[in-house]
């Protein structure tokens, strides 16, 4: 298994996609650092984080998706998953392997800009401009928050990626599904008062990053959505793992040509 996980990050990271799609991270966080501080150069550190990463964020998580739909699909494209299949390795080690190149890769785009973060307020701001270790540690909760609403819309676009073959059709879907999963997600939050069981539907579990903030904002957030911030981490994993699982059955049950 081990052999098998580092033949797939090697085969990932020989793409020069991934290393721009870092680096778009990496440029991303530095263009809204300097733009932070030249509008708010009071700033510490601490406060102006959040800010610094949020376009990163969202171009971390559209490059993650795009990712997760090419795994799989990529080996149909360069007709190469039938020599992996040859390999006394099964559909279940396959798949499972790419998910842990998934996980590396989460951790790559977070590490990024968590990294570039600090890197450049250190140049326009100074080594530990620390106002409060609070908001230190909200950051590094919006951080972890986020990547974990990353990973699951990276093993949804594993799901359905498990039973494609183009790698173009893949991306499409994926990007499109991410797109339009904002507005219904939005559409079902308005009415889980009407109708309560909707909060634990799968959408909602992507407001995870809403429940961070002040009490009174928690609070408010935590009525409107019906869920606290532990009951909506724990279903997001618990989708994560259904995710998986569906895509491992779907992947498990192809005919290979």
């Amino acid at each position: 298994m081990k052999a098998l996980y580092c033949n797939e990050l090697i085969k990932l990271y020989q793409r020069r996609t991934q290393w721009g799609m870092l680096m778009v991270d990496f440029l991303a966080v530095g263009l809204m650092t300097a733009l932070n501080h030249a509008a708010f150069p009071a700033l510490t550190l601490s406060n102006n984080w959040l800010n610094d990463v949020i376009l990163g964020t969202t171009l971390a998580v559209i490059f993650i998706i795009i990712t997760a739909a090419t795994l799989l699909t990529s080996e149909f494209d360069r007709g190469t998953i039938r020599f992996l299949l040859v390999r006394p390795h099964g559909h279940t080690q396959i798949l499972f392997a790419k998910l842990l190149v998934l996980l590396t890769s989460v951790w790559a785009h977070f590490t990024v800009l968590w990294a570039s973060s600090y890197l450049f307020n250190w140049l326009l701001i100074g080594f530990f401009p620390i106002a409060s270790w609070d908001r230190t540690y909200q950051f590094g909760q919006y951080m972890i928050s986020t990547a974990f609403v990353a990973l699951f819309f990276a093993t949804l676009t594993l799901l359905f990626a498990a039973g494609m073959r183009s790698r173009s059709l893949a991306i499409v879907i994926s990007l499109s599904g991410y797109f339009v999963s904002s507005l219904i997600g939005s559409l079902l939050s308005a009415m889980i008062r009407q109708y309560e069981w909707l909060k634990w539907n799968p959408l909602n579990m992507t407001n995870l990053t809403n429940l961070l903030g002040t009490k009174n904002h928690v609070s408010a957030i935590t009525a409107a959505l019906g869920l606290n911030y532990n009951q909506m981490f724990l279903g997001l994993v618990v989708y994560i793992v259904l995710f998986y699982a569906g895509a491992n059955w779907i992947f498990g049950h192809r005919d290979i040509p």
